[in-house]
């Protein structure tokens, strides 16, 4: 049962005399209502961040709700899942709250979810108090079932990363799912999802190469010279033509892990030439090319030329985590 703590005031279980206190507080403008009976000091409010703000109305809204469970992108935003992008005024999403199943409210979304998935939650602390929240590997297969593929394989590939859960565990909750709505889509996002993504990005980049039909490339493949010395770890690497695929983030060439742009730029130079060397053709993404699909695109096209000049690169000069879907 989720619960508030900390700074918030749950006016559940208080006497009237004290409801009356909150009530005119509240009127003075000293408290601040976060969510249905759930108050907290206006200054110290207002001082929050707002990623802190919208955590103590969701919790509030949780304990206002003490049925329920927090679902959904509420509960991979609050654990730490990367999303696909963010929505502008996002709603509380919950379930277990309204037996007539799914609902809408303006701030709450009311989901449906089988008791024996919803029952499976967890009691997760926040210093505004304890919120119950479906398990990261329900949560991911929620994503795809309530909102996109690439929130779902995000999540997941994220969770499967962090050791939150295994491939196993995907499995068995899918066969306890039954018959769910768009119970498809949450296999698919399972089959698409990996240990290996190194960052939201790839796993975006990874959907958006399984939706225009190319095969299963590997990730993380790290590519030798006839020496047999490593040249360099490649985010995606479609080892039958010998096309490497990589998503340049801005942050690297922004000196956001500490390196100096300049460096960077000369030392995947360098990098870039050995991998050419060797055999290895890449195609490098960045987020202009990815957003206007023009660097998928390019995949496309450079494979399928690959594979009509029957190019190809000895297996002994790489190898790989894993392959990038199943």
């Amino acid at each position: 049962m989720s619960k508030v703590g900390g700074p918030l005031l749950h006016t559940a279980g208080m006497t009237r005399a004290e409801r009356s206190r909150i009530g005119r507080l509240h009127a003075k403008q000293q408290l601040v209502r976060v969510s249905p009976g759930v108050y907290m000091d206006a200054r110290r409010y207002h001082g929050l961040s707002r990623e802190k703000q919208w955590l103590a109305w969701v919790v509030g809204h949780a304990a206002s709700s003490p049925s329920s469970a927090v679902v959904g992108r509420t509960a991979a935003r609050i654990v730490g899942m990367p999303l696909n992008g963010r929505e502008r005024n996002p709603q509380v999403e919950l379930a277990g709250e309204s037996r007539s199943g799914a609902g809408r409210r303006k701030t709450v979304l009311y989901r449906s979810l089988p008791d024996h998935l919803r029952d499976r939650v967890l009691a997760y602390p926040t210093e505004f108090g304890t919120v119950d929240l479906t398990h990261p590997a329900q949560t991911g297969i929620d994503l795809a079932r309530w909102h996109t593929l690439e929130d779902a394989v995000l999540g997941l590939d994220h969770g499967l990363r962090q050791g939150w859960f295994n491939e196993g565990d995907l499995e068995r909750l899918l066969r306890w799912a039954g018959p769910l709505l768009r119970i498809g889509r949450s296999r698919r996002a399972a089959a698409l999802a990996t240990p290996f993504s190194e960052s939201p990005r790839e796993s975006a980049l990874k959907v958006a190469m399984w939706r225009k039909g190319l095969p299963a490339p590997y990730q993380q493949a790290v590519i030798y010279d006839l020496c047999g010395e490593d040249i360099g770890r490649i985010d995606f690497f479609f080892g039958d033509v010998g096309l490497g695929v990589e998503y340049d983030g801005r942050g690297k060439y922004e000196g956001e892990f500490g390196e100096a742009p300049d460096s960077v730029r000369r030392r995947e130079m360098h990098r870039q030439k050995r991998l050419l060397r060797e055999g290895v053709v890449l195609v490098r993404i960045d987020q202009d090319s990815f957003r206007d699909g023009s660097g998928v695109r390019e995949v496309c096209r450079m494979y399928e030329h690959l594979v009509r000049q029957n190019y190809t690169i000895p297996d002994r000069q790489w190898e790989a985590g894993g392959l990038a879907w199943h």
